[in-house]
């Protein structure tokens, strides 16, 4: 049995555009043979042709022959057998084929575990974490199972980082009543997201529905939430509408309503429109308030709802409060969306502190 064998290799691998990953050659010592094994990590088929070449060993005389190498497998390619007492110098050489040949050799292949490729987005994706998240956990699980290549930071470990994340988005939010993740796309940070669906139309925009207008449009299935805060009936019609809602923003802020709310999740504001009397021509309820973890505390001259799951079609205002979100609206009373009326709302978060260049949610519940 020798001792010890030192070893001179040369790798020459051919690849094609085929090949996702090389084609590896690993090798197995027993005694005096040593054994060449080809591992595919590909999910695809090869041809392979493989030959050694040198000196202090011997090996079959016979011609090389092209050998079928299965996707996500191991196979046996060759053996030499090492000289007694010498030490064998060799170079071997690989040849890959993706036009596979019925005249390849079919030897016994060995299934291997290979982990599906990572997905690397055009955009970098970091999931900051805040406090009382939500649906941070639903979102990382998703982009994990969905086999992205994302990173995830703890605010609550990191308190430096929570600082400089509140001067990003130029206001004294504390991101630790937050209940969305602050999400990073690219260098761009984002704190309405609160669910996968959303992520991913934001990391692919291109996939969003758009039309004549350009308004861009998504799709999303929202699970339930609770919300308190102050109601009025209005109706569209003549303006009026316009009129309540300003008057009951204008009382949402005099008689800090903010701070009253009980067991709130998060600093964004919902703006709701429910209750149709028939559609967005008839009267409706609009609440102003905040999401709640309970709807046991309503205090007095409060109002608390809950907001079924449901699908919603998402549309973005960006530029000029609150012209943003009325053209926005009046996209919507225009192009017929298929609505069903049950819950609409628009959430305001960090990112519409901006009365000038501000970016308010919008869902519509649709059928």
């Amino acid at each position: 049995m020798l001792k010890q064998i030192a070893f001179l290799t040369l790798f020459c691998v051919f690849q094609l555009q085929a090949q996702e990953e090389p084609i590896e050659i690993k090798e197995e010592k027993s005694a005096n043979r040593i054994s060449f094994y080809a591992i595919n990590k590909n999910r695809q088929d090869f041809d392979v042709l493989f030959k050694v070449i040198g000196t202090d060993f011997r090996q079959s005389k016979a011609r090389a022959r092209w050998v079928r190498l299965p996707a996500t497998s191991k196979v046996q390619l060759h053996n030499i057998i090492v000289l007694r007492g010498k030490t064998p110098k060799y170079t071997h050489n690989l040849e890959v084929r993706d036009s596979l040949s019925r005249r390849a050799l079919k030897r016994p292949a060995t299934k291997i575990v290979v982990p599906p490729k990572k997905i690397k987005p055009s955009k970098y994706i970091i999931v900051y974490k805040t406090k009382n998240c939500i649906n941070c956990d639903d979102i990382v699980n998703e982009l994990e199972s969905n086999n992205y290549d994302y990173r995830t930071v703890d605010l609550a470990e990191k308190p430096s980082l929570q600082e400089q994340l509140s001067k990003s988005f130029g206001s004294a939010t504390q991101l630790d009543s937050i209940s969305t993740p602050i999400i990073n796309l690219g260098g761009k940070l984002y704190s309405w997201i609160d669910s996968y669906d959303q992520l991913i139309d934001e990391l692919n925009p291109d996939a969003k529905k758009s039309n004549k207008n350009g308004m861009e449009t998504t799709t999303a299935v929202l699970e339930s939430f609770q919300v308190i805060g102050i109601k009025v009936r209005t109706i569209n019609k003549d303006g009026q509408s316009g009129k309540d809602i300003k008057a009951l923003w204008d009382r949402f802020f005099t008689d800090s309503i903010l701070q009253k709310i009980p067991n709130k999740l998060g600093g964004e504001l919902y703006n709701i429109y429910t209750n149709y009397e028939s559609d967005y021509l008839g009267d409706y309820d609009c609440i102003l308030g905040c999401k709640v973890s309970s709807l046991d505390e309503i205090p007095e001259g409060m109002t608390g709802i809950t907001i079924r799951k449901d699908t919603y079609e998402t549309f973005t205002s960006k530029g000029e409060l609150p012209k943003s979100v009325l053209d926005t609206w009046q996209y919507i009373w225009k192009n017929k969306t298929n609505r069903s009326y049950g819950a609409d709302f628009d959430v305001y978060g960090p990112d519409a502190f901006n009365s000038t260049n501000a970016t308010v949610k919008t869902y519509v519940s649709i059928k």
